[in-house]
């Protein structure tokens, strides 16, 4: 290759990075209320996805590394699986609410691998920008169409019925922030943890749970999997042991932070409440899958996404969703790199991710915009890992 391809490759690559920025960030817009409101999410996210899949025509990038190959033959299996249930039981397991995330989450990997080229820690950070950016202006719109007129920390009702998705992608953000934005100047590192501070606060203030036990998962990583200055770890072990003290020693902090916000003001003596209703769901699995082992029974939404698999697909073909759908984790793990913040960061998400599907019906496959940047991640990680 002389030194014109050479130059032209780069710029080709240097573009394809923005590229997938302005993906992430037209996706993650897709969240804003009043698209929500209208139905009109898929048709602001997918335009872009689509194009990029055809640009993959004209790219020529076709070989199948063994992690790809996997996920292919885990989506034929699937289809397999899917089609024979349906002739034999005569239910239609073709359009479970598990489905359609099963293939867009491959379909993205797949958009991704064959679509981005070499990444670098700086690479990460653009595409970082794009999705922090495009959270941050779905965080203020959130914000000023539900939360700008106050609300009742003490109620047991959530302000925003989509507190999921979007707690979610908030927690993402931060995640990105901590690990993929490298300020250099300090007035940069002021908006850096203002912005992670200003996050927190607001992913505290939608109470989703599930989304709220990443922030403890992020420290966990950090401290005992990460290769953090060790008196980066000291400090954040002396934080916390500072507010563990302060919490349990303050009634009106123990009250907001635990009563209000992680048990949404319900009774800690009645578990099924604070559970949501969730373990009065699981008490129902067994009767549910009772008959239904081998192929599963159809379309049930249930909400946990493990025993959902299960539940609709029977425990053959559920596996291979599970399978599939703790894959990131996995790869993340047996990839971890701890003196490098892109592998420290996909471990997180990849783990907060699974965790969310104990408590979600969908995640980590869905639904949607909620958990697509798990999958991105993944093709550009394995991507990387083959350059």
């Amino acid at each position: 290759m002389d030194a014109t391809e050479e130059n032209m490759t780069n710029i080709s690559e240097k573009s394809t990075k923005i590229q997938i920025a302005v993906l992430c960030f037209a996706t993650n817009i897709s969240q804003l209320p009043i698209l929500v409101e209208r139905g009109l999410t898929t048709i602001v996210a997918m335009p872009l996805w689509v194009v990029a899949l055809l640009l993959i025509v004209f790219k020529n990038r076709y070989k199948l590394k063994k992690e790809i190959f996997f996920l292919l033959v885990m989506a034929v299996l699937f289809l397999i699986g899917q089609c024979l249930a349906t002739i034999i039981n005569g239910n239609d397991y073709l359009i479970t609410s598990l489905s359609y995330p099963f293939y867009l989450s491959i379909f993205m990997v797949l958009v991704i691998y064959f679509y981005s080229g070499k990444m670098t820690e700086k690479d990460f950070g653009i595409i970082a920008a794009g999705y922090i950016s495009s959270t941050a202006i779905v965080a203020f719109a959130v914000y000023f169409t539900y939360f700008r007129g106050g609300f009742d920390w003490n109620s047991i009702q959530y302000v925003y019925s989509s507190k999921n998705s979007v707690s979610q992608i908030i927690f993402t953000a931060i995640t990105l922030l901590i690990f993929c934005i490298r300020p250099t100047r300090k007035y940069q590192r002021v908006f850096k943890y203002a912005g992670v501070l200003l996050f927190t606060v607001f992913l505290l203030a939608l109470r989703s749970r599930a989304s709220i036990l990443g922030l403890l998962i992020i420290i966990i990583i950090v401290v005992f999997f990460s290769r953090a200055d060790w008196k980066i770890k000291a400090l954040i072990m002396l934080v916390i042991v500072g507010f563990a003290i302060a919490l349990f020693s303050n009634d009106s902090l123990y009250n907001f932070l635990v009563n209000n916000i992680l048990l949404g003001n319900r009774d800690i003596k009645n578990l099924d409440e604070v559970s949501s209703g969730r373990l009065d769901i699981l008490s129902t699995f067994p009767s549910l899958i009772e008959g239904n082992g081998l192929l599963g029974a159809g379309n049930r939404y249930y909400e946990c996404f493990y025993l959902a698999a299960f539940l609709q697909h029977g425990y053959i073909f559920g596996s291979i969703l599970i399978i599939v759908a703790i894959y990131p984790a996995i790869w993340a793990v047996r990839h971890l790199r701890m003196d490098e913040s892109v592998n420290i960061m996909f471990l997180v998400l990849a783990v907060s991710y699974c965790v969310n599907g104990i408590f979600e019906g969908v995640a980590p496959l869905g639904p949607g915009v909620k958990c697509y940047f798990v999958w991105l991640m993944l093709g550009l990680m394995l991507k990387r890992e083959h350059s």
